[in-house]
């Protein structure tokens, strides 16, 4: 990971470990759906469907707010809100790129599971 992404990425963690499976399963769930979205963004924007891109974009943005990942939220919410197409594929490539990080942040082993 370069240095640059590193100073970019904000983890959130939970306060309070995550006790049950449950929660566990729930959180991996998220994260996959996050990695799908990040996939869909990246194929929507190559191939021109930039509504769509939007839509994936805004549900990108709920599922980082979940998962703890201000910042990939904030990212894909400048996606889902911009309207010039120019704008949307560079803020696509920055939030691939911040998504790559951020997940990776998301996924590592620490406290918030026991």
């Amino acid at each position: 990971m370069r240095d640059s992404a590193k100073a970019v990425v904000q983890f959130s963690p939970r306060r309070e470990p995550v006790e049950a499976a449950s929660d566990l399963e729930a959180y991996e769930d998220l994260i996959f759906e996050a990695i799908e979205r990040l996939a869909r963004i990246e194929a929507l924007t190559a191939s021109g469907r930039f509504p769509a891109v939007r839509r994936a974009a805004n549900d990108l943005a709920g599922i980082a707010r979940r998962l703890g990942l201000p910042s990939l939220a904030r990212v894909a919410a400048d996606l889902a809100t911009t309207g010039d197409e120019h704008a949307m594929a560079a803020i696509s490539a920055r939030l691939l790129r911040l998504g790559e990080s951020c997940v990776a942040a998301a996924i590592a082993p620490g406290p918030r599971f026991r």
